[in-house]
């Protein structure tokens, strides 16, 4: 008897992925969720002319997530960031959004 596997794949992109300052060097970012979703990685990616791109990503649990904080941001770098969904399988990750925290005085 052969069996039947069924996966959910998260249904859509994130839609709507706003950027916002938190507060010190923390951004909120927010977006509308997608259908046969269990969680969302929130990935990011910045740095200064002539330095390495620091990548780091967070795991925000729950398909109904609509934001998470990302903290640690230093000022004067423009971070790039996307929203992936996760269902049993990978999503389409949302568009790119970029964000630079102004310094003192900026």
């Amino acid at each position: 008897m052969m069996k039947l596997l069924s996966h959910l794949v998260p249904f859509g992109v994130p839609e709507n992925v706003r950027v916002s300052p938190a507060g010190n060097n923390m951004v909120r970012v927010s977006w509308t969720p997608t259908a046969d979703t269990f969680s969302y990685m929130v990935m990011y990616e910045g740095g200064l002319q002539g330095e390495q791109v620091e990548r780091k990503s967070t795991s925000v649990s729950g398909g109904d997530a609509r934001e998470a904080i990302l903290e640690g941001l230093r000022v004067d770098v423009e971070y790039s960031i996307t929203v992936q969904p996760f269902g049993d399988l990978p999503g389409m990750a949302s568009s790119e959004v970029t964000i630079t925290l102004q310094g003192e005085g900026a």
